[in-house]
């Protein structure tokens, strides 16, 4: 579910906001998780089985997603290795294991700097769900924390998130299952800088705009 609330938010986007950085908008209010920073480690099930770790710090404007898992939809298993970073004003997708990846703008921004009654993106996405038809179930805890739980029809399974962030993902679609879940939240380890950093020899393919586009 996540994935889904990420992709409807980055159909919008504007140039004028695409030098912001973590610090711009962290000094502006902006808020991506209701979190200044940490680290979650996810166990990934059904048909996707894996680890996925995400660092972040700055409210979330800069992130590390680092994942490692094996797809098993059709046919022989696909085995990844990637590497998501966010950066204020750009996203990298990296490919670990070819090397190479996709610099592009993060069109997150605009999405959150259109909504007037609000400067949080989880506050943002509790609207979503909303306008989606998903349905506020009893609250639940899970690793400590206590989760406002959702069912979302559109992928019939239930959503658990706290403070904007998404803890656990149950979704079913087709003969397709996909459990993502907590395991660890640390929110009070220091997160070192490399763990942010684009890490060497990757081929860089750089899809951001320049000003006269």
């Amino acid at each position: 579910m996540k994935y889904l609330i990420m992709f409807a938010l980055l159909a919008l986007f504007s140039h004028a906001f695409a030098q912001l950085t973590p610090q711009q908008l962290v000094e502006q209010g902006y808020k991506r998780y209701d979190v200044e920073q940490g680290t979650i480690t996810y166990q990934l099930g059904g048909n996707v089985e894996g680890t996925e770790t995400i660092y972040f710090t700055h409210w979330g404007w800069r992130e590390a997603k680092y994942t490692s898992q094996t797809i098993a939809i059709t046919g022989t298993p696909v085995k990844e290795h990637k590497l998501v970073i966010l950066d204020g004003e750009n996203m990298y997708n990296i490919n670990l294991e070819e090397k190479k990846g996709v610099k592009m703008p993060n069109k997150m921004l605009m999405a959150l700097m259109q909504d007037a009654d609000s400067k949080s993106l989880a506050a943002m996405g509790e609207k979503m769900m909303e306008e989606m038809g998903a349905n506020r179930l009893e609250k639940e805890v899970l690793i400590g924390k206590e989760c406002q739980v959702w069912s979302v029809p559109s992928i019939q399974g239930k959503v658990w998130v706290w403070q904007g962030l998404t803890l656990k993902t149950h979704a079913r679609m087709s003969s397709i299952e996909i459990l993502t879940e907590a395991t660890m939240l640390d929110l009070n380890t220091a997160i070192p800088n490399e763990k942010f950093e684009l890490p060497e020899g990757i081929e860089l393919n750089d899809l951001t705009p320049t000003n006269d586009k």
